[in-house]
């Protein structure tokens, strides 16, 4: 089911996903959220990317840059599978008959394990998955679904990317990383994908490098998200200059 986003965040290719460099800030926890007309005022950036961790949970649906079902998985498996027969059946016009009729045969237990088994169930999860976000269900709703989907397809990047959202959610940025790092190679144009890892690197106590991916990020004047991401934006460089303005003086104090 292909999602309508009316914008789209768009991203420059450049900074990468990348173990995070903590400050000596602490992360703030979800319970500390803030009202959004009180995202400027925000204490520190983890405290305003918990603000945003809980703005994208409301707002989750319309933000999905990638279909769920973005390939029936069952076609790609009988297009393979129709390969497969058609060099098996080419085998037995060049080779002995024995070999031809043992290579059909594995190729037909290979065709049915195929059709019958990862590439089925991997349809029947995407089918769940898009019943669920329509049905309004939670992201904690569909998380087995999402690790077991990710677990057949590893290169299934709209589950990645809930699942890094889900991640935030939860409180675990570090995990969110996890998952955002291969997005951002794959996807460097994905402004969504720079937003969640700049949230994750806020929410660790890494202004730095959340000021360092919003870098990235270009937004139309128009887009909703704009006012509130610009400010984050501002929240983060602010904290990150304030720290590093103290590491300075405490050097030279040293010295």
């Amino acid at each position: 089911m292909a999602r309508d986003r009316k914008e789209n965040l768009v991203a420059l290719a450049g900074p990468r996903v990348r173990s995070p460099h903590r400050d000596l800030g602490a992360p703030v926890t979800p319970e500390h959220h803030l009202p959004d007309h009180q995202l400027a005022r925000a204490d520190c950036a983890a405290e305003a990317a918990a603000l945003l961790t809980q703005q994208l949970e409301q707002d989750w649906h319309g933000l999905i840059p990638w279909p769920i079902d973005r390939a029936d998985p069952m076609r790609r498996a009988q297009r393979v599978a129709a390969i497969s027969l058609g060099v098996a059946l080419l085998s037995l016009l060049i080779l002995p008959w024995w070999i031809g009729a043992l290579i059909a045969a594995f190729t037909a237990v290979g065709v049915f394990s195929t059709l019958k088994g990862r590439a089925r169930r991997i349809h029947e999860i995407t089918l769940l998955l898009e019943d669920g976000i329509s049905g309004g269900r939670s992201l904690q709703q569909l998380e087995s679904q999402l690790i077991e989907l990710l677990s057949l397809d590893p290169a299934h990047d709209a589950a990645r990317l809930l699942l890094a959202q889900l991640r935030l959610q939860d409180d675990s940025p570090l995990d969110a990383l996890l998952q955002l790092a291969p997005l951002r190679d794959r996807h460097p144009d994905e402004g969504l994908v720079v937003v969640l890892a700049a949230v994750a690197y806020a929410r660790l106590g890494a202004e730095h490098d959340a000021a360092r991916m919003l870098s990235a990020l270009k937004i139309d004047p128009k887009h909703p998200w704009n006012e509130r991401l610009r400010t984050f934006e501002h929240v983060c460089q602010t904290a990150s200059g304030s720290r590093t303005r103290v590491a300075s003086e405490d050097t030279e104090a040293e010295l």
